[in-house]
């Protein structure tokens, strides 16, 4: 008898420790990440900012823009946006605008 309450004892513990690791196990259903955008230095020919110039190179290249400051901010989001890193820049003032030059390289970290 008492081994039979050992055993019981037992099976609820073991019930106990399997369903914490259950809770652990990532749902099933995969996730849908959102689609980047192929990146093109002609995306940064917008209102308020122009492309200056336009360098490739293996996996990136220089991107020079003429811009406000506005543009600073919103050329980040459209890189990262289409799967782009920026290494290295610079701002300097330009004649009503800002001259903003970029290095710009994939993001092969995903």
């Amino acid at each position: 008898m008492r081994l039979v309450d050992q055993q019981q004892q037992q099976n609820m513990k073991l019930r106990a420790q399997w369903q914490k690791l259950h809770a652990l196990v990532p749902p099933s259903e995969s996730v849908i990440l959102p689609q980047r955008r192929a990146f093109s230095p002609l995306d940064f020919q917008s209102q308020g900012r122009q492309l200056a110039r336009w360098q490739p190179a293996q996996g990136g290249g220089e991107l020079v823009l003429a811009t406000g400051w506005e543009g600073v901010v919103e050329t980040f989001s459209l890189l990262t946006a289409s799967g782009m890193q920026v290494p290295a820049f610079s701002l300097m003032a330009g004649e009503g605008a800002l001259n903003f030059t970029l290095r710009v390289e994939q993001d092969n970290a995903n």
